[in-house]
Formats: C-alpha cells, structure tokens, sequence
C-alpha cells in the first residue's frame, strides 16, 4: 500500500543576513531589491557549421525553477528582470547590469544575477591571469572569430569585465548564481546511468571549441575576503562539468530543493548550507564520474550569516499559485473530495466528473508548498480515463490515500487534455541508482507544469480544483 498526504503552502519572505550585514524585511519602503535571471539554451552563430550542436536542454526549466526561488526569497515579479536566449545578448546583460540592476539599489538592498548556460575559457586579453586564459560566459550572440594565428570567440562576458560590473552595484548584499562551468571537453551528449531524475541523457554546460586554451577554473573566482561586495555560488569546480538536463540544469534543480525546504522546515541556512545540500543532491541524482561540486567565492564572509526565511502555513506559496492559476485556465471541470477536512491517517477519496475521454493529471499541494502528482502513480502509470464518474483511488486501484502531515490546506487540482500528457513521466521521480522506483508519487516539475501549460492553451482542455484541509486535531474543523 502506498501512502499519501494532502499538500501545500504559502508566500516565503527572505531576509539576507551575511555576516554582520543584516537586511531590513523587503517589504520596507526603502528597500529596492533587483534580480537579473540570464538563461541561454541556444547559440545561433554557434550552431552554424558546428560538427556539436552547442544548444543545452532545460534552460527554460531554469529559469522558472529560479522564479519559484525568488518568489520564496520575498522577490516580486516588478523586482525581477528576465534575459531569456535571443535577449540574453552580451550588450543587452551589460546594460542592464549598468543601469536596472544599479538604479535605486542601496547598499543593504538585496541583488541576485543567476545565469544558467554555457561557460568557457579564451585566451587572457589583459595578461592578468597567470595560467593565460580568461573563463567566460557565452552568450546568445556569441561567435567563434579567427584571428592571425588561433581562433577565439566574440561577445562573451569575461570575468574580469564581470567582476567590473559586480563592484559597481551599490549594493553590499550581491548574491551571483552561476549554473555554468569553465571545464570540460568536447563530448556533449551521454547517458545518465543513474536514473534517480527519470531523465536519460545530460550535456555538459561548457563550450568546447577547436583551438581554446586548455584548462579553467571557476567563474566568480578568488576568496577575497572583506574586499568585495558579492558572494558567489558556481555550479563546479575548475575541474568538473556542470550538467543540464531535459528537467532543467542539476544545479539549479538543487538550488530549489534546498530554498524551498529550508522555507518548509523554518530553518534560516547560510549560503554554505545551501551549497552543501545541493551538493548533496547532485551527488544523488547522477553516477560519482559525473557529479559536480557547487564552489563559494568572492567574499567569503557574507556566506557565513543566515538566510532567514519565513514561510507562510497558509497557501499561497509559488507553487501553490503556479498550480492555482494553471488550472483557471481551462474549462470547468467537477472535482471533489469524500469530505471537506480530513485528520491524519484517514483516508482521502477523489472525484472526478470526467466529461470526455482524454487524459487526466491530479496534482496535489501542502501547506508547506510542496507539490506531487497524485495520479498517475507508480501504482496506477496510466493516465488514459474514459467518460464517466470517476474515483480515485478506485476499488481496483492497488492504493490509499491517507491523510498525513504536515497539516493545514491542501490544493487538490485535476487537469483533463485531449492530447497525451503525462505529469509523472515529466516529474522528478524519486529512483534509486538503478531506476527503481523509491516513492509512489513523483515530485512536481517544471516540466511537467510546462506540459500542462502547453494543454492547457489547447480548445478542449479542463480543469478543477479544490481546496481541503488536513488536521492532526480529532475534530476536523
């Protein structure tokens, strides 16, 4: 028998505290917080005449994986700015890093700049870096260029030119995130053996080209404690190859995990907690030979203090109301509960009004707002419903759904597309090293809330939800 609980949570609000530097809440009249998300997943000028395809998978999965992280960081959507594939040109970022990221922002105003793409290494252009080589980020209008004697690329964003821009934010409370490497090889495409993600294959997020300096390091280089005003998490070291994946890169799947769990547990992490569990969650979800370890640098010292995080137990939280909108969408669909509240340990019965044959998603909730999908299930794979009054679970269904923690609402939410989706196949399953499955339910994930997205735009596509409530008490109120 398997077990299950209804889910959900509420809005999350940061407060960065580094060190001694202590940020007022956001919700301040004075604080004035930026965040600057750059994902770059294709490499038109790169791509043309390539013997590689140089274009990465799950880019886009990126990015609303770290929208759902500054949701719970206390961000609003006016205070992020997004710089997705063709306007994550190299002007374009340092633009906006020069003037929105800068105007208004004051020295305890919080900034995040998260990029997710490739990474590489050119030769040194200044002579300031003793192995001869500058790591970069590539851009979307990156090009290979030859010069007298070598081949280098053009319109790419150089560390040191980065690290120029960085100083220049008024700001003391800089948080960069990079889902990047500057090491690697020429192999792009291999199978990930160890299938704890249900995805088949990764690519390493850095760019090899015929003629580049051997060798890297880490983007946001040199542990220069008290002399500058960030604090940097990297992806790898200068001697592994971050991953990106069809669920979007391991890196930031990590970086998700740790933020929305810290919110859900009450616990106020320091950065270097947070590096340390999403190295422990990439080093459960690929083989040894190809995990890669996230690296701290800049000022080390602002990673030290506690990111204080304070969850709501009430709805409301990102993935709550990514899955609430979602389903006002579609055309009506009739879904309801055997009852409106439920203690531990009861067991949940829901009910569907299927009006056609398609195919049916459940996605549940919890008040700690953390979402699964609720069928199909590793008991019951297919999702294929004919019309008619439905139950789950049904008599012949080889589970229950009872009731557990944690308590409070629960947002239970049906979708019905006329196209084949499958939220499961698309979520983040929850297996062991050699692909057996370890849950019955799978972890909700921007793909498959993508997917459902894509259904949802379709004519005859429905949806319902309700909301229930899960109570330790004897008397459910």
């Amino acid at each position: 028998m398997s077990t299950a609980a209804g889910r959900f949570s509420a809005l999350s609000v940061v407060h960065f505290i580094f060190g001694t530097l202590a940020l007022v809440g956001l919700s301040t009249a004075s604080a004035e917080p930026r965040a600057l998300l750059i994902g770059v997943g294709e490499y038109p000028n790169l791509a043309r005449g390539a013997k590689l395809n140089p274009n990465l998978p799950g880019i886009d999965l990126d990015i609303a994986n770290m929208q759902q992280v500054l949701t719970i960081m206390g961000f609003r959507p006016p205070q992020v700015r997004i710089l997705f594939n063709d306007d994550a040109t190299l002007d374009r970022v340092v633009h906006e890093l020069n003037t929105w990221v800068r105007d208004g922002v004051e020295p305890g105003d919080p900034v995040v700049i998260y990029f997710s793409g490739h990474g590489t290494t050119i030769v040194d252009r200044n002579g300031d870096e003793p192995d001869g080589r500058d790591e970069v980020l590539v851009m979307s209008d990156t090009d290979r260029v030859r010069t007298a004697n070598s081949v280098t690329l053009d319109k790419v964003l150089v560390d040191d030119t980065f690290g120029e821009l960085l100083a220049k934010i008024p700001s003391h409370q800089v948080l960069v995130l990079v889902d990047a490497c500057q090491s690697g090889t020429a192999t792009r495409g291999f199978e990930i053996r160890d299938r704890r993600l249900g995805v088949a294959e990764g690519m390493p997020k850095f760019y090899y080209y015929e003629g580049m300096p051997l060798g890297g390091g880490v983007f946001a280089k040199g542990e220069q404690t008290g002399s500058a005003n960030y604090v940097a998490l990297s992806a790898a070291t200068d001697t592994q190859s971050a991953v990106a994946t069809y669920q979007g890169g391991l890196f930031t799947l990590g970086l998700r995990d740790a933020i929305a769990r810290a919110a859900a547990e009450k616990r106020t992490p320091s950065l270097e907690q947070v590096r340390d569990e999403v190295d422990q969650f990439i080093a459960r979800s690929i083989e040894p030979e190809r995990r890669h370890d996230p690296v701290i640098t800049g000022d080390t010292r602002l990673a030290e203090g506690g990111i204080v995080l304070v969850p709501s137990e009430n709805g409301g939280g990102p993935l709550w109301a990514e899955v609430a909108e979602l389903a006002s969408k579609g055309n009506s669909l009739v879904v309801s509960t055997s009852r409106p509240a439920y203690q531990f340990g009861e067991e949940v019965e829901i009910r569907v009004d299927v009006p056609s044959e398609g195919f049916l998603n459940i996605i549940t909730v919890d008040s700690q707002d953390r979402a699964t999908v609720l069928f199909p299930n590793q008991y019951a794979s297919s999702n294929a419903v004919r019309k008619g009054p439905l139950r789950i679970p049904s008599p012949e269904m080889k589970f229950i759904l009872p009731a557990q923690a944690p308590a409070g609402p629960t947002l239970v939410a049906a979708f019905l597309s006329q196209q084949p989706v499958n939220a499961r196949e698309l979520g983040l399953e929850g297996r062991d090293a050699s692909g057996r499955l370890t849950q019955t339910f799978t972890d909700l994930s921007a793909a498959a809330t993508r997917a459902i997205g894509v259904a949802a735009r379709k004519e005859r596509f429905r949806a319902g939800k309700i909301t229930v409530n899960v109570t330790p008490s004897e008397s459910p109120k």
